[in-house]
C-alpha cells in the first residue's frame, strides 16, 4: 500500500497541512488517535473514511518517523520502546505543523 494517493497537501485546504484526500481531516488527527491506541476501524467509522485511508495516514506518519529515527540511529543513539512512542507522537506533531508553501502566482 502506498499513501501518496490518499494524502494531499494544498495551501487552500487546512493551511496546507496534509489531509486525507477529498476531506478536511488532517493526518495529525488520525495519527494522534492511532498513537493513543484507538483502533483503525473505530477511527474510520468515526470520521466516515475507509480503513485504507487511516492506514495511509499511518504510513505517511511512519515515513516522517523513519526520517527522524534514521538520524538518531545513524548518530548511534539507542532507541527504547518509550522513545518509539515519543517519535510517533513527534511524527503526529510534525504532520500537524507541515505546511505547503503557497504558490506564487
Amino acid at each position: 500500500m502506498r499513501y501518496k494517493g490518499f494524502i494531499v497537501q494544498d495551501p487552500e485546504i487546512c493551511f496546507g497541512k496534509p489531509v486525507i484526500k477529498g476531506t478536511r481531516i488532517p493526518v495529525y488527527i488520525i495519527v494522534g488517535m492511532l498513537a493513543e491506541g484507538i483502533e483503525i476501524k473505530e477511527i474510520a467509522e468515526n470520521y466516515l473514511i475507509s480503513e485504507e485511508e487511516v492506514r495511509a495516514a499511518a504510513l505517511y506518519a511512519l515515513n516522517l518517523l523513519f526520517k527522524h529515527a534514521r538520524r538518531e540511529v545513524l548518530s548511534g543513539e539507542k532507541i527504547s520502546p518509550l522513545r518509539v512512542r515519543k517519535l510517533l507522537l513527534l511524527a503526529a506533531d510534525i504532520a500537524e505543523k507541515t505546511r505547503v508553501k503557497a504558490k506564487t502566482r
